[in-house]
């Protein structure tokens, strides 16, 4: 059974991996930033990767990737290219975290929802029976 802790090493390889396969997406589709393409050929240089291009940097961090994710099968990408950026996408899980993530964060929407609903309506009922609880709270008094 693997830690807590490995689970939690690897979740932050996941999210590298689908980074650099957004990054890839945007890459293909000529819609990466300057700054971006900069940004992606310093951390290729600093983790010890090709930083001549943009294509060749993206393919070494996410055949790293892969590699640290075990994934034996998908590490031996030669090209750049569609299949490199979908493999990526496909083995980091992004579809299925951002799945969980968006669940996660309606269901908390729905419950801070009816718990402002609840708390006003509760606030509604008592301001309604101010006046009948204070002459119930009297007479116990009284009585006692």
């Amino acid at each position: 059974m693997m830690s807590q802790s490995r689970k939690e090493d690897l979740r932050l390889y996941h999210a590298a991996l689908a980074l650099r396969g957004v990054q890839g997406r945007q890459f293909l589709d000529g819609k990466l930033d300057e700054t971006t393409c900069s940004v992606i050929l310093q951390d290729a240089a600093c983790g010890g990767h090709d930083s001549t291009s943009v294509e060749a940097a993206l393919l070494d961090m996410i055949r790293d990737f892969l590699g640290v994710l075990k994934v034996p099968s998908r590490c031996d990408l030669t090209e750049w290219g569609q299949m490199a950026v979908d493999t990526a996408l496909e083995e980091s899980q992004l579809k299925s975290n951002l799945d969980v993530i968006q669940r996660h964060a309606v269901s908390r929407k729905y419950y801070s929802i009816l718990i402002h609903n609840g708390a006003g309506k509760v606030n509604e009922a008592l301001n309604q029976y101010k006046g009948q609880l204070e002459g119930v709270e009297r007479c116990s008094h009284v009585e006692t």
